[in-house]
């Protein structure tokens, strides 16, 4: 209950915080305006894109990689984001309908072939009955 008690003492703050953090924000984009080069602009607006769920993981990756590859950075001695890319590369091979029949179980498959048997057989006796009358 003591952390609910400091946690509720603490909102009072939260309006001059959220005025102090905004203030800071705009300082650093002033700066970033001034200091940063052309690539590094692009770098932080291509991350702020990504921050903001605005593009996705896989472009956002093809962007660094893009990058690294022009500054002659190899991502190999990044092994886990190395994988991760090859993963990405791979995704686009994968046959997810494929996938899905292939985890059917033996049960809903014997199920459906059957349905769809009881679904022709009855509209062959509608025809025939059609035809009869």
């Amino acid at each position: 209950m003591k952390n609910l008690a400091v946690y509720r003492e603490s909102l009072q703050y939260k309006p001059d915080a959220d005025a102090i953090i905004k203030s800071l924000q705009n300082d650093i984009a002033l700066l970033k305006k001034s200091a940063y080069s052309q690539r590094l602009k692009d770098l932080d607006a291509k991350r702020a894109l990504y921050d903001e769920q605005k593009t996705g993981l896989r472009e956002y990756l093809a962007y660094l990689s893009d990058l690294a590859k022009t500054a002659g950075i190899s991502l190999a001695s990044y092994v886990n984001l190395d994988q991760l890319m090859a993963a990405i590369a791979q995704e686009g091979k994968i046959d997810f309908a494929r996938c899905a029949r292939e985890r059917e179980p033996p049960l809903y498959i014997r199920y459906r072939r059957q349905r769809q048997s009881r679904s022709r057989d009855s509209r062959k006796e509608a025809v025939r009955f059609k035809e009869a009358r």
